[in-house]
């Protein structure tokens, strides 16, 4: 018994690890594409976890939550902060602290 629930918490580690890593990627993608996308440079082509815990989703299940920060730049010099929030496997929102004023993307709502 004691062997079937330590292979299921390996499983499930792994699992939480894997899951970790594609939202990373995913999370560096967008704002690589959100940077783009506004004319700045996204600096260090890399995003780090700054939350992560369990949150109500919109379909009312629980699903992994998890905010990671990075930065970008508008002239070379000064280092912006910004961040991307992420549900599950999806992109909720992503905010950057732009010194013209706060830019959120949603990509869930269409743009034109």
């Amino acid at each position: 018994m004691r062997a079937f629930l330590f292979t299921l918490l390996v499983i499930y580690l792994v699992w939480l690890w894997s899951s970790g890593t594609r939202s990373k990627l995913k999370a560096t993608a967008f704002c690589q594409a959100s940077c783009q996308e506004i004319g700045v440079q996204f600096l260090d082509q890399t995003v780090a976890l700054t939350k992560f815990g369990l949150g109500k989703a919109s379909n009312g299940w629980l699903a992994w939550q998890r905010v990671y920060e990075f930065e970008f730049t508008t002239d070379g010099a000064i280092r912006h902060k910004g961040q991307v929030a992420l549900q599950g496997d999806s992109i909720t929102s992503v905010h950057l602290d732009h010194p013209d004023g706060a830019l959120i993307f949603n990509p869930n709502q269409k743009t034109k």
